[in-house]
């Protein structure tokens, strides 16, 4: 998905997620990816590529709600 000219990727303000997902890999920007893919990826923390990611629901719903209003294809 190619972004329009000029446009930028904000720096992630979401402390769970800085926290949470940071701890393994580097955070991601939700504009990175579509809410569909979000979605899809926080559905299987267990199986989050072939690594057990899982959260307590709380902060996992925390992280997927930012991640989804945040996404690509968010309005």
């Amino acid at each position: 998905m190619a972004m329009a000219e000029g446009a930028r990727i904000t720096p992630i303000d979401h402390p769970a997620t800085l926290k949470e997902c940071g701890a393994c890999h580097m955070a991601f920007q939700p504009q990175m990816l579509p809410a569909r893919s979000w979605e899809a990826l926080m559905k299987d923390l267990a199986n989050h590529f072939n690594e057990n990611a899982q959260l307590d629901a709380a902060t996992a719903a925390d992280i997927a709600a930012y991640l989804v209003a945040n996404a690509a294809d968010a309005k």
